[in-house]
């Protein structure tokens, strides 16, 4: 049999090709907590994509790029009115028409049900709120176990659960844009974690088929610039022991019960520290002086492909689940770099795979350009580009989506 070249890395069989999406970043016509929100451009969320309504010609980008998984987002402000009423039918119709497309085309949903939004019906100001959402989730979560269960195998009850409540609560870059509320965001931390165990077991009591339940955990690669900065090396140990380790352990085993299935890993760069200071362009470090300190990035982060490797690696052997890759991707505005960076990290997940982790799936952020947050319309991480200048927000695909197409239908990276 002949082998492989030197420069492919060979995926296995059963192995998920996706991308990802979030409701609010494109459905359109949301009335969550972000409906409000201006972000730096200007922008509100508004229209988004209109994914929710044009679902059926963004399909068809999923399927030439030979994707057998979709991950998206079923938004709690549009299916549930009101605390512990019940689903809105329309809404419910719709996300199943969404859901059985998918089924049909041969493409397994993986379904997030908690990604940075909320219901504005939601109160969350006060101690006693947040105590109060675990069973309010738990009820949401319930519901649609009834009404999915049949169609959905694998759940995601939370995305980046600890970055949201960094930047909601310390940062302030994220609804509800508060800063430095440390104690309050420790606070919100535990009762996401208390609503994802009620979650599990919610979803494992009520869905029709066995369901497969997991969390997107985002992971960076902490450094120091200067590996002899002591104080460096010191701040970066700690950030990771608790941001990627300690942090995630509260949705691995909650009060003595194992609560994950398996195991989102969403990944994206490296952050490296010198003198106190993260080197990335979202921190205001110039693009000019990070080239003069060697750091390559694209518009938001340091590229690190091998810290892609190491993260994988340091979760498999912590944790010992099945790990899928829930979010990898890059905001360019040359989309040959994309295709660089696409290569690279995926040459990352196959170095790790063939170093013993179990690695089953890759989901690309995004499928379509969206609403990036605070960012808004200003990133572009869309395998397919969205012209915002023309009111039909026409889609196209880009090379690095067909790249990625060619690499999911051969296993291979050229």
């Amino acid at each position: 049999m002949p082998q492989p070249a030197q420069s492919e890395r060979i995926f296995p069989d059963g192995f998920l090709w996706g991308t990802a999406t979030a409701p609010t970043q494109v459905e359109g016509h949301l009335n969550d907590d972000w409906a409000s929100f201006t972000a730096i451009d200007g922008e509100k969320p508004g229209r988004a994509c209109e994914h929710f309504d044009r679902f059926e010609e963004d399909l068809p980008f999923i399927l030439v790029m030979n994707n057998n998984a979709y991950r998206f987002g079923l938004s709690w402000a549009r299916l549930q009115p009101g605390p512990r009423q019940p689903l809105d039918p329309k809404a419910v119709r719709r996300y199943r028409e969404i859901i059985t497309l998918l089924r049909r085309a041969g493409v397994e949903p993986m379904v997030t049900l908690h990604h940075f939004a909320n219901p504005l019906w939601l109160p969350r100001d006060t101690r006693r709120d947040w105590d109060a959402f675990p069973p309010l989730f738990e009820d949401f979560v319930t519901r649609c176990a009834r009404e999915f269960g049949d169609l959905v195998t694998f759940w995601i009850p939370f995305n980046e659960p600890v970055g949201w409540v960094v930047t909601s609560r310390i940062t302030g870059h994220f609804v509800p844009c508060k800063k430095n509320q440390f104690g309050e965001a420790r606070r919100v931390l535990i009762r996401l974690a208390d609503a994802h165990r009620l979650a599990y077991r919610a979803l494992h009591e009520h869905c029709a088929t066995t369901p497969k339940v997991g969390v997107a955990k985002n992971y960076k690669l902490f450094r120091a610039y200067y590996p002899w900065s002591l104080p460096d090396a010191a701040l970066a140990a700690f950030v990771h022991r608790i941001f990627n380790l300690r942090c995630a352990d509260m949705f691995f085993e909650r009060g003595g019960e194992r609560v994950l299935d398996w195991l989102g890993a969403n990944y994206y760069d490296r952050l490296q520290v010198r003198f106190f200071k993260a080197l990335t362009p979202l921190t205001g470090v110039s693009r000019e002086r990070l080239e003069e300190l060697g750091v390559e990035c694209d518009d938001m982060w340091d590229q690190c492909p091998e810290g892609m490797t190491e993260i994988l690696n340091t979760v498999g052997k912590r944790y010992r689940l099945p790990i899928y890759v829930t979010e990898w991707g890059t905001s360019v505005s040359d989309d040959a770099l994309r295709v660089k960076y696409l290569k690279s990290h995926l040459k990352a997940v196959a170095d790790s795979i063939a170093q013993g982790t179990d690695v089953r799936g890759f989901f690309y952020w995004t499928l379509i350009d969206n609403y990036e947050w605070s960012l808004g319309y200003t990133k572009k991480f869309g395998l397919v580009g969205i012209d915002r200048t023309n009111p039909d927000l026409p889609r196209t695909m880009r090379p690095s989506g067909e790249l990625y197409g060619r690499i999911a239908e051969s296993g291979n990276v050229p």
